[in-house]
């Protein structure tokens, strides 16, 4: 790696202590909307029962790479990045010769290590499948070492969950080396994730918040400094297993479990969010610290960050976002709509009554109320989960102020005419469940129910 480059990452790295995140959501379409992460929300918390039983269900999606650092590299990065990535750590993009690989030199005492290491585990000398094209550990198989030695921590609960499997070393072989190859994406010249790989760090943000996943990057770059002056196993292994107590078991299994949703399906991770574990509390931190829906993250395009700790997430044109902004000492926030292809003044009305209308015809499309009569009257039930009912909140509470200094278990948003609108992700009674409480309007709760 290029000492100018290991300079720039050391300012990254250390350069911004102490500075608030700041999430920048940008459609092209005028000025980015700016969000300030607001502390005091945990991440999400996966129990273990639960953190097994969902990466057993999207490891069942994930097929086996015969080479999965090769595979890794090609679903993180653009092909653009690829090459740079290949180049900054002294390699370029050509296809393996076995007839060459005889001519390199034999295992050194890093990669000798590294087989017995796998040994310990009753496993094959390259459990992670990293001396496929070279007989010695290169960059990515040092990287990829040190990541699995930072997971460590999470290895019994993914062993029980790929146990099913036909091939639970092939597996999670893949599993590692795409969070390795992911997080390097954080530092090349141009730290960005795309396609892919920007989702995951959408995912990644809601899960765990955006402190937390600064935390993980600037914790990477410490580690890759130190795996690349590492000669020992045991170098590498301190230095894996720091990394670790970075990331710590909770942030471990989010991690794990979101990569392995993310490799696991052509269509990535959004068809799969709403059935893992947390997701509503997701939802709830994902506008809190990253300022998006996660219902609508299948929109984002592509995730940078800046030295200063900011993260600028472009969305596709015509996305929907919520950007929460402080105000005074941290009071209210505003939520503001980016187009969502129809008529901003037909959705919210020219006054308080053309708004109780538009609410109104919502609630009662053809005279007729939605959905089907609950427990009382006052209660409506719809088909749907987490994701309907997080679209028709947008709809109802378009143009409205976010209200943060409250109990209310959820998101709370007051009308421009008078009234609250509220989603709870998860209420006392299961579902998903809105909240409304609108003059002149007869419904109090909308359950969405599967």
């Amino acid at each position: 790696m290029r000492r100018s480059c290991v300079v720039v990452l050391l300012v990254l790295l250390f350069g911004c202590g102490g500075t608030t995140r700041v999430v920048r959501l940008d459609t092209g379409q005028g000025k980015p909307l700016v969000h300030q992460a607001r502390g005091g929300h945990e991440p999400v918390r996966l129990r273990e029962d639960e953190f097994k039983q969902a990466l057993a269900d999207v490891a069942r999606d994930v097929r086996p790479a015969s080479r999965p650092l090769r595979f890794a590299r090609s679903v993180m990065f653009e092909s653009w990045q690829e090459e740079v990535y290949l180049e900054w750590t002294g390699r370029q993009l050509v296809l393996a010769l076995p007839e060459a690989s005889r001519l390199l030199p034999g295992p050194d005492e890093l990669t000798c290590g590294y087989g017995r290491w796998c040994e310990h585990r009753r496993q094959s000398r390259d459990c992670l499948s990293l001396l496929k094209d070279t007989p010695s550990l290169d960059a990515d198989g040092r990287y990829t070492l040190a990541m699995a030695l930072a997971v460590d921590v999470v290895w019994d609960e993914m062993k029980a969950a790929l146990a099913e499997m036909a091939d639970p070393e092939e597996v999670r072989a893949g599993i590692v080396s795409a969070m390795a190859m992911y997080m390097m994406l954080w530092l090349l010249p141009e730290p960005v994730s795309k396609g892919l790989a920007a989702t995951l760090t959408a995912w990644l943000i809601a899960y765990l918040g955006v402190d937390t996943v600064w935390g993980l990057i600037g914790g990477w770059i410490q580690l890759v400094g130190e795996v690349n002056q590492a000669t020992t196993f045991e170098q590498v292994r301190e230095a894996g297993e720091r990394y670790g107590k970075v990331m710590a078991r909770h942030a471990a299994r989010a991690f794990v479990l979101l990569a392995t949703a993310a490799i696991g399906s052509t269509t990535g991770l959004g068809p799969k969010g709403p059935g893992l574990p947390g997701y509503s509390r997701a939802a709830m931190l994902a506008e809190m610290q990253g300022g998006f829906r996660l219902a609508g993250i299948g929109e984002v395009r592509s995730v940078a960050v800046s030295a200063e700790g900011a993260f600028t997430i472009a969305l596709a044109p015509g996305a929907v976002a919520m950007s929460a902004q402080n105000t005074g000492g941290g009071g209210s926030s505003e939520r503001s709509n980016i187009s969502d292809g129809t008529d901003q003044s037909a959705r919210t009305g020219s006054g308080d009554s053309s708004r109780t209308r538009n609410i109104e015809d919502l609630l009662r499309p053809g005279g007729r109320l939605i959905g089907t009569e609950g427990s009382s009257a006052q209660i409506r039930i719809l088909k749907g989960g987490l994701s309907e009912a997080q679209g028709f909140f947008d709809q109802l509470s378009a143009g409205g102020t976010r209200i943060t200094e409250t109990t209310y278990p959820g998101t709370l948003v007051r009308l421009p005419g008078g009234g609250t609108i509220g989603l709870r992700p998860t209420s006392t009674s299961g579902p998903p469940t809105i909240d409304v409480r609108i003059p002149g309007i007869g419904i109090r709760e909308i359950k969405f129910v599967p």
